[in-house]
């Protein structure tokens, strides 16, 4: 039988009673993690767009997006390091892609650190864009872009 990372992992929209899970998730890929507090107000209220990618009973993956009006900020993203470079980033990012064109949204924000290559190259492969440096936004970490992907009925603005 092949091995955890070999799975095809299920995606599956977030609940409350997945906080401990995506708690695991975020301290396994990130430095400065979001807390209890902040992970469960982005499951709440209207425009939360939230789902993660599960192999058997283990959160490998998520995405937390909001919706409002016509834009969408994705949150957070993140993948196990133990499962990164298989696509699964691409995956969770398509899917919020997907969600957003059929809900009318016309562009997607995000912020990312300027110093993360794979997650600049995800970006820049779904179209996204560079808006602006934000000097120290990640503090010690360095400075963050600001980024987006214009949607156009249901199409991504690839721009010229």
């Amino acid at each position: 039988m092949s091995g955890p990372s070999q799975m095809e992992p299920e995606l599956k929209e977030l609940r409350e009673a997945d906080l401990p899970s995506m708690l695991l998730l975020e301290e396994a890929c990130f430095s400065e993690a979001w807390t209890r507090g902040m992970l469960a107000g982005s499951l709440r209220g209207a425009g939360a767009i939230t789902f993660g990618l599960w192999v058997k009973e283990r959160l490998i993956g998520c995405l937390l997006a909001r919706v409002v009006l016509d834009e969408a900020e994705l949150q957070s993203i993140s993948v196990h390091p133990g499962f990164q470079g298989q696509g699964l980033g691409g995956r969770l990012l398509d899917r919020l892609l997907a969600d957003c064109g059929r809900q009318g949204v016309a562009r997607i924000f995000l912020e990312v650190n300027k110093s993360n290559q794979a997650a600049l190259g995800l970006y820049a492969a779904r179209g996204f864009r560079q808006l602006k440096v934000l000097p120290d936004y990640y503090g010690a970490e360095g400075d963050g872009l600001l980024m987006a992907c214009e949607l156009r009925a249901g199409r991504r603005d690839q721009g010229a």
